[in-house]
């Protein structure tokens, strides 16, 4: 038994030396370098197809994670409406719309002049004078609560014996200048915003054809104001009287044709814009009020 298991060891010594002779030859060292270094490159290149793969993700998720946390946009709400100056119960607006608090404790809305509105200004004598559209007499209002800051108008003429108030179409018996014939006009508006009323007063008087022969155009920044009545007994009320309109433009060519009809009567129109002021630089029409009358010249 011990012959056999001496010779088995001599043979696995044997078996051994010539596969280390094996693997120690050139040629089995070259193949050995050989493999190896394919399979270093097969998990170098597993390995930066990972890290290139890892690197797209995390772009595409830098892009797509905030867009997913960024909140949904809200789209602007428009110009907003702020209040920029405030004067005794009247606010001016942004937009250039205003709200006046009357004397009763209601709160009017006023909105910003539309295009073609009235213009606080006075009417070149040259536009004055080309031509003339009748109007409509009454009151024409910017916006529907008009009434609710002024109520009353009248056209008035001043004599000897005082300011009398006209009606529509009312023959007015004038001197020896009817040009010059002493008129004014009153309007009754609320209390509570009577010393920010301007007015524009514009007069035309026609020839019998129809054109302009005189015309007066003058601005009102402070009319006259009379207070009356009592502020606990509801019956307290402001009245805006203007200046007396003046002599008037003579318009070339027609005052001569009109000066020959003077004794069979010349048509006169008032027109009168009454505007919100706040002082500060906005001007917003109310209502415009037109008025006409027969004026006859005495000893023509």
């Amino acid at each position: 038994m011990s012959d056999m298991i001496d010779r088995l060891s001599e043979l696995a010594n044997e078996a051994g030396a010539d596969v280390s002779a094996r693997l120690a030859s050139p040629v089995a060292t070259a193949a050995l370098v050989s493999e190896v270094g394919r399979g270093v490159r097969r998990r170098r290149a597993i390995a930066a197809s990972l890290t290139a793969a890892v690197v797209v993700i995390g772009a595409a998720a830098a892009v797509i994670v905030p867009r997913l946390m960024e909140p949904a946009p809200i789209p602007p709400a428009g110009d907003v409406r702020v209040p920029v100056q405030t004067t005794e119960g009247l606010i001016t607006y942004s937009d250039g719309s205003m709200q006046v608090l009357t004397q009763h404790g209601e709160v009017v809305d006023i909105p910003a002049p539309a295009e073609g509105a009235p213009v606080f200004t006075t009417v070149a004598a040259s536009d004055g004078c080309a031509a003339f559209e009748p109007m409509s007499p009454g009151w024409t209002v910017d916006f529907p609560d008009a009434f609710e800051l002024l109520t009353f108008g009248r056209p008035l003429v001043l004599d000897a014996t005082g300011f009398h108030v006209l009606t529509q179409g009312q023959t007015v018996p004038v001197g020896t200048r009817y040009d010059q014939a002493a008129f004014a006009f009153s309007l009754d508006v609320d209390p509570a915003i009577a010393s920010q009323v301007v007015i524009t007063a514009t007069s035309y008087t026609l020839a019998p054809d129809g054109r302009v022969a005189y015309f007066q155009s003058q601005l009102e920044s402070k009319p006259a104001v009379d207070y009356t009545g009592d502020r606990a007994a509801g019956t307290y009320s402001a009245t805006l009287t203007t200046r007396l309109f003046g002599n008037g433009t003579q318009c070339p060519g027609v005052s001569a044709s009109a000066e020959a009809a003077a004794a069979s009567g010349l048509v006169k129109y008032l027109v009168v814009t009454a505007f919100l002021n706040d002082g500060h630089g906005s001007v917003s029409p109310i209502a415009t009020h037109t008025s006409w009358v027969t004026i006859v010249k005495e000893d023509a």
